[in-house]
């Protein structure tokens, strides 16, 4: 599914890709944080402050004399300080240079990829190795980050896929099937399409919808609605949940049945955005794009609830890209259609 991600980004680069064949999943993920990091090391690589702490004899930055005094540095004459460095040592670039030490140490990606990975871990000297363990994988980008956003999800998947520990030697493999990490993705997948493939044509956002309540109430309670997706342009709003799931419909009395909590949940988003709205002739609809399991069901239904169109699809990610883009492409077309 990542993988499918990559072949809708615009640099050529990466689409050539397409057609390349590759043995097995890590060599194309190795030629994608290949091709991303040498991308960014032509752009000049993420610099950030970071705190170090030293004995000096010459102050600088903040003086620690509670360290200075325990450490008896002072009868040396020297003072325990800690000061900010402007530096190429941020965590982006610690997962970049960490997953690639890991990618020159996995058997399955082939020599030529290991060489050219050695010739880009020389741009990494300043960057130190990082514990993937203790990473937050879920960290929001900025304007100034933004160009490490996929490469960052590449790393996040060949983690998943085969954690090791940084004991050298001592590493152990993990099929990715985790429940918690694959509706993320999905998610991911679904909001980085629209936002590289229709940058200018609607906005795209994972907005906060308040709750619309008769009198002022005090929210604190209430569960946040933050959306998946939001598609938006002039009069019209969409908003898509992206649920991925073993299954996307359960079997009640030999009929298939949709899950009350997402059909609940959209509603929910629909209903209170739509009020909110209520001002202006905006349009607002919902949809729930669950990704298509190996049921032979298609989902491709259309309600009207309340005023508001609930839509229901399947997206089949077991398909070309081209294939895989042409329904993503019809639901940016009616919101660019007027």
């Amino acid at each position: 599914m990542l993988a499918y991600a990559f072949h809708s980004l615009r640099e050529g680069a990466f689409r050539r890709l397409a057609c390349e064949d590759f043995s097995n999943i890590d060599n194309l993920l190795a030629e994608i944080i290949i091709i991303g990091t040498a991308s960014l090391v032509k752009r000049g690589l993420l610099r950030d402050y970071e705190t170090l702490t030293e004995q000096l004899s010459s102050p600088r930055g903040k003086i620690n004399i509670t360290a200075t005094i325990k450490s008896s540095c002072w009868l040396n004459k020297k003072l325990d300080c800690s000061y900010d460095e402007y530096t190429e040592n941020s965590e982006f670039n610690r997962i970049i240079k960490t997953t690639c030490s890991l990618l020159l140490h996995n058997k399955e990606v082939n020599s030529d990829r290991k060489k050219k990975i050695h010739k880009l871990m020389v741009y990494f000297s300043n960057a130190s190795l990082i514990d993937l363990h203790l990473v937050d994988w879920n960290k929001r980008f900025n304007r100034n980050t933004q160009i490490y956003r996929m490469l960052i999800y590449v790393c996040h998947w060949l983690y998943l896929r085969k954690l090791q520990t940084q004991e050298v030697g001592n590493k152990y493999a993990k099929d990715y099937s985790d429940e918690k990490e694959l509706p993320k993705l999905y998610e991911k997948f679904i909001y980085e399409f629209f936002k590289q493939e229709y940058p200018a044509a609607f906005s795209v956002s994972a907005s906060h919808i308040e709750w619309q309540l008769d009198s002022g109430e005090d929210t604190g309670l209430l569960p946040k609605m933050i959306t998946d997706v939001t598609l938006e342009k002039d009069s019209k709003v969409l908003i898509i949940d992206a649920k991925y799931y073993s299954k996307e419909t359960y079997n009640r009395y030999g009929k298939d049945k949709l899950k009350s909590g997402n059909l609940y949940q959209i509603f929910a988003y629909v209903k209170n955005k739509a009020w909110e709205m209520r001002d202006s002739d905006t349009v607002v609809s919902g949809m729930l794009l669950y990704a298509k399991t190996d049921s032979e069901i298609t989902l491709d239904k259309n309600y009207s609830m309340s005023g508001n169109q609930i839509s229901v699809k399947n997206l089949d990610l077991n398909v070309p890209f081209e294939e895989l883009r042409k329904p993503l492409d019809e639901i940016a077309k009616k919101i660019i259609q007027n």
